[in-house]
Order: C-alpha cells, then structure tokens, then sequence
C-alpha cells in the first residue's frame, strides 16, 4: 500500500513538473529576415523579450535578426516563462559595393538620396555606415540622404565594418544672383526683367545706378519693394552711348500687379532729398537686381 501510494505520489510530481516546463526550440536566421513564433498553447496575457536586442528583437512573438550572433526569446506570461528560443544570427558577407553615382551637384539645402548595390546579390546589408568627409559641405544620414550646407566640395563615403568603402563626389553650388535676391529684391527684379524693360531702347544694358525710396514721415511706415519709388537707371542710346535719367516707378504689389512707369525725371532733374532717400540696402541692394539682370541677360562680368 505504501509503495503504491509512493508510485502515485512520484506520477503526480513528475506530471506538475512537465506540466511547469517552458517550451523550447531554436531558430537559424540571416541578417534582416523575420519569422513568426507559433506557441503551442494560447495564453491570457504574454509579453516577449530578447536577451540582446543588438542581435534579435521581438515584438509580439516576430523575431527580426538585427546583427550576427545568438541572443534568447523568452515568452512570459504572468511573470513566468512559457517560451523560450535560441535565435542564430547570420550574415553574407560583402564582397563589394557600390553607390549608384560616383558625383553629384546639389544647391545649397537641396537634397538628394544615395543608393548602393552589393556583391554578392544576396549579401547582407550589415554594418554600413555613411560618412561626410566635411559635413559643413554637405551632410548624410544613415539612409544616404545628402543635403547640400554651403558651396565646395566633399566626399560621401558608404563603409562596411570590413573596410570595403564607396565614394561619391558632391559639389554644393554657389547661388545664383537671382537665387540671392531676398522676397523684395525679387519683386523688382521681376518688374524690371519682365515689364519695365520694354519701355527702354536695348532692354538689356538697362541698369541701376541708384534707387530711391519716399522718405517716411511716420515712424511705423514700412518700406518695402511696393513702395513709391525712384530709380537711376543707366542705359545706351540708339548710338550706343551711356546715358542715365531718374524714372518715378509704381513697383508691383502682387504677381497681378504689375506696376509701372509713372514718369521720366526731366535730364536736368536735382534730386530731393527732403523727399527721397536711399533705399536701405537691407530691403533692396540695387547692386544685387543688377547682378541678377546680368545673370538673366546672360552677361559675364569680367573682373581684373
């Protein structure tokens, strides 16, 4: 009777010890694959977690190989553990790689985005890093987007943990003249290259020696491009002389308007200047519009 009881007593442990045990296996994963753990009992509540996420993550029973080696899954439920697998990361290594271009030309905040090819096809993408050789040039970010900071040149390297690298050039232009204008020098240059031009003998050498704004009599007056203007222009005459008159000119308020010419300052004209002040340079540079209509008239200025 004892032994039988004894046997009983030893069936019951054993079966609360199976019935106690987690549930085991093992999984063989490339760099960068995913697979799905299927646990042969369903429970209430479960979380998951990864003894080395550098190697192997989990979310919601999905295993992703995130880097070489061997990390555990372990599936709790309650606070205990009712899974556990042994995940084995594995990469192909690179044999060769390559960006697919070797330069480009970007203008300043411009953006553009680097791709690469690995050899062998199947190679896993692990380990790579992107660098700017002079990140005020020109920066990337770890998915190759290249933003151009400030005109030159530099070079983006894409690098293996190995050592294997490719490079691509990268010139950040200058800006041009008329990519220079600020929003109210903008405004007259697009007056004066589209509009005020017509009225002049050789459109193109029109030019600004000076220009003018009303001086206000309020402190708050704000002045900007819309403002009533006076303009130096210095142009050619039909003999191909230099001549220069004041012009009054309504500048545009919008795309729609278009402004226009008020009226030519007679040649002997004396500027008032209890009237008319210069127009601060921070609101317009003239210079700056003459430098774009040199630009837009395809003119080069040659310097000594």
């Amino acid at each position: 009777m004892k032994r039988a009881i004894s046997l009983m007593l030893a069936g019951l442990l054993i079966l609360a010890l199976f019935a106690g045990c987690a549930e085991k296996g093992a999984l063989s994963l490339e760099f960068g694959q995913t697979q799905k753990i299927e646990l042969a009992k369903d429970y209430a509540s479960l979380s998951w977690e990864s003894s080395d996420p550098a190697v192997a993550t989990v979310t919601d029973g999905t295993v992703e190989a995130v880097g070489p080696g061997q990390a555990t899954v372990t599936a709790l439920s309650d606070g205990k553990t009712v899974a556990s697998y042994t995940v084995q990361v594995t990469i192909v290594e690179i044999a060769e790689l390559f960006l697919q271009m070797s330069e480009m030309s970007l203008k300043i905040d411009e953006t553009s985005t680097l791709t690469y090819t690995l050899f062998p096809a199947n190679a896993s993408a692990y380990g790579l890093t992107y660098t700017s050789i002079n990140p005020e040039i020109a920066t990337v970010d770890q998915s190759g987007k290249v933003v151009g900071v400030a005109p030159g040149k530099t070079n983006i390297v894409l690098s293996t943990s190995e050592g294997k690298t490719a490079t691509c050039e990268v010139t950040v232009l200058e800006p041009t003249a008329i990519e220079q204008l600020n929003e109210e020098e903008a405004k007259l240059f697009t007056y004066i290259a589209t509009t005020a031009y017509t009225s002049f003998y050789n459109a193109s050498a029109l030019r600004f020696r000076n220009l003018y704004t009303i001086r206000p009599k309020v402190d708050d007056y704000e002045i900007t491009a819309s403002s009533f203007l006076l303009a130096d222009f210095q142009g050619t005459n039909k003999l191909g002389g230099t001549i220069h008159r004041y012009y009054m000119i309504s500048a545009p308020e919008s795309p729609e308007d278009n402004g226009g010419f008020v009226f030519p300052c007679k040649s002997d004209y004396t500027l008032d200047t209890s009237t008319y002040m210069e127009m601060p340079r921070d609101i317009i540079d003239y210079t700056k519009v003459n430098a774009a209509l040199d630009e837009y008239w395809g003119i080069t200025i040659k310097t000594s």
